[in-house]
């Protein structure tokens, strides 16, 4: 028999929501690591991690900024890695972007496919 592999869904249009398979996910703690996936899931290519730090914590030290980045970050792999042989990111120091080969989709990349007429 033939296993279909998970993926994760994520609703961002309306209450977020996320899926692996048909498992529903809890909801994640924070606003701002939702609005971290939501925005590397639209921008869908390395982004700074200094600049993620000033658009989401402005208020805070850089120092502190970054640090609340790395929180967001694990929660994120918390929530929705569930292939311990995949990485939900590919990160360096420097940079941060979703895996392009992670098994995720979105009602707004699937959106943007109906408008573009394209895979993205």
């Amino acid at each position: 028999m033939n296993k279909t592999p998970a993926t994760a869904h994520v609703t961002l249009l309306g209450s977020f929501q996320s899926k692996i398979g048909e498992r529903t996910l809890s909801v994640l703690d924070t606003d701002r690591a939702t609005a971290l996936l939501a925005y590397l899931l639209v921008e869908n290519q390395p982004q700074r991690r200094e600049r993620l730090a000033a658009l989401f914590w402005p208020e805070m030290t850089e120092k502190r900024a970054r640090a609340n980045l790395s929180q967001a970050i694990y929660a994120l792999r918390k929530h929705l890695e569930f292939d311990e042989n995949l990485a939900l990111f590919h990160s360096d120091t420097r940079t941060i972007q979703l895996n392009p080969n992670y098994p995720i989709s979105s009602d707004i990349g699937l959106l943007r496919q109906a408008f573009c007429g394209c895979v993205l």
